[in-house]
């Protein structure tokens, strides 16, 4: 069997740029609200409790997770299905089948243009599945292959 592609390692920038700018505002919401707490003696014990989980959190996030994710992040094309790998903690397989996809797009947010990096999104009439943080050449090169074995599912 063969093993699966990889995203590239820059892809883990990316991930911790977008988690530190969601636990940046989380500690921005966390801030205001310990000033109100002080400012309304309300007792500060337990917001240093949800602080320090915060912390914990913010750690895992941004330093851990990105990294672990990128170890089992991935996909793989065969003649017929799309294999989707994913997972830090618990790792998850998706098969597509190439005969339910009815889309398939390249995406990029400003962290993903920055990076030079794309999103490949799977459509089916279901649901939708993403191929995260591939080079854009490589992204491209991707949705031109799924396309070419879409019109040939479909002349078959």
């Amino acid at each position: 069997m063969k093993e699966f592609e990889k995203v590239p390692y820059r892809a883990i920038t990316v991930w911790k740029q977008r988690a530190a700018l969601m636990h940046a505002i989380i500690w921005i919401v966390f801030g205001v609200g310990f000033f109100y707490a002080q400012h309304y003696n309300i007792p500060l014990f337990p917001l240093a409790i949800i602080g320090g989980l915060l912390l914990i959190w913010s750690i895992l996030q941004i330093g851990i997770l990105p990294r672990l994710r990128w170890r089992f992040h991935g996909y793989r094309i065969t003649e017929q299905d799309v294999w989707l790998y994913d997972g830090g903690w618990s790792q998850k397989t998706t098969v597509v089948p190439l005969f339910r996809v009815q889309h398939v797009q390249l995406g990029q947010d400003p962290f993903l243009r920055r990076a030079n990096l794309a999103n490949v999104e799977l459509e089916t009439a279901a649901t939708k599945h993403h191929i995260r943080g591939l080079d854009l050449y490589q992204a491209e090169e991707l949705r031109d292959l799924l396309l070419q074995r879409l019109k040939e599912e479909k002349h078959v």
